[in-house]
C-alpha cells in the first residue's frame, strides 16, 4: 500500500528536478527538436519548463492524484503536453504504435510492476509504441551490490530540507518475493509511513538483459549514473538504455 495523499507533499522534495537526468535523455534526442516523447509513471514529472517547450511529451501515471495535479501544472497553450491516467500494462492498449522517440520510466519505478512477467509485457508494449531506432531509458537502483537473501535490507536515508526518506526491502519466504516499505521522517520528527507491504520486484541488469534478448532489442546499454560511467557491481545506480 502507497499513501499518496501524504506523498504528494514530499514528492519533489526527495524526487527534485535534476539537469544530469534531463542532459542524459536529450543525449538521444540530438536533431530531433520534435521528438514524441513518453514518461511512464511519472509521479510529478520533475522536467523543466525549457525540456517541456522544446518536445512533445505524453505523462501516464496509475495514480489519478499525480496525473490531475500535473493536468492543472503542465497544460496550457505553450507546450505539447499530454497527461494520462493509466497503468503501466495499458499503454499499449490506449497509446499509437511506432509513435515515440524516446520512453522513459526513471526512479525506480519499474520496481512496482511486481514481477518479471509484468515488466516483459510493459517492455513488449514499450517497443511496440517505438519507433525504428527508438530507447526506453530505466533509472533504477543497483539492487545487485544488496544481499537480498537477507530478510530486511536498508537502503541508504535520503535528506531533504524538510526531512529524511528511509526504505527497506523484506523478503517473504514463503512467495520469494519481496515488499517495500517506507517512510518519511519530517524535520518536526512525527514519522509519516509512505509505503507498507508494498510488493516490488527488484530489477537486475541480468534480468534486463534476458528480457531485452527474448524480446530481441537491437541492443541493450548499462551505466552507473547519468553521467554515463561505466556500470559495475559497486555502482549505486543501474541506469538502462534499450534500442529497438
Amino acid at each position: 500500500m502507497v499513501n499518496i495523499v501524504d506523498w504528494l507533499d514530499y514528492y519533489s522534495d526527495f524526487f527534485p528536478h535534476q539537469d544530469v537526468e534531463v542532459e542524459f535523455i536529450e543525449s538521444y534526442l540530438e536533431n530531433q527538436d520534435n521528438a514524441k516523447l513518453l514518461y511512464v509513471e511519472c509521479g510529478m514529472a520533475p522536467l523543466s519548463k525549457d525540456f517541456l517547450s522544446k518536445y512533445d511529451v505524453t505523462f501516464t501515471d496509475k495514480f489519478s492524484e499525480y496525473t490531475s495535479l500535473l493536468n492543472k501544472r503542465l497544460i496550457h497553450k505553450n507546450n505539447r503536453v499530454h497527461i494520462f491516467n493509466l497503468d503501466p500494462i495499458d499503454i499499449a492498449r490506449y497509446l499509437a504504435k511506432d509513435f515515440f522517440s524516446t520512453i522513459f520510466c526513471l526512479h525506480n519505478k519499474m520496481i512496482f510492476m511486481q514481477d518479471d512477467v509484468l515488466i516483459k509485457k510493459f517492455l513488449f508494449d514499450s517497443k511496440m509504441l517505438l519507433k525504428e531506432n527508438g530507447k526506453i531509458i530505466l533509472g533504477l537502483s543497483n539492487f545487485s551490490k544488496y544481499d537480498l537473501q537477507k530478510d530486511i535490507i536498508e537502503f541508504p536515508t535520503v535528506k531533504s530540507s524538510r526531512g529524511s526518506l528511509k526504505v527497506h526491502l523484506s523478503k517473504d519466504k514463503e512467495s520469494a518475493s519481496y515488499r517495500l516499505g517506507g517512510e518519511i521522517i519530517p524535520s518536526n520528527g512525527k514519522t509519516i509511513q509512505i509505503s507498507q507491504n508494498e510488493k516490488v520486484f527488484p530489477l537486475s541488469s541480468e534480468t534486463i538483459k534476458k528480457i531485452a534478448e527474448e524480446l530481441k532489442f537491437s541492443s541493450v546499454e548499462f551505466f552507473g549514473d547519468y553521467l554515463k560511467s561505466p556500470f559495475n557491481k559497486n555502482s549505486s545506480n543501474l541506469i538502462c538504455v534499450l534500442t529497438k
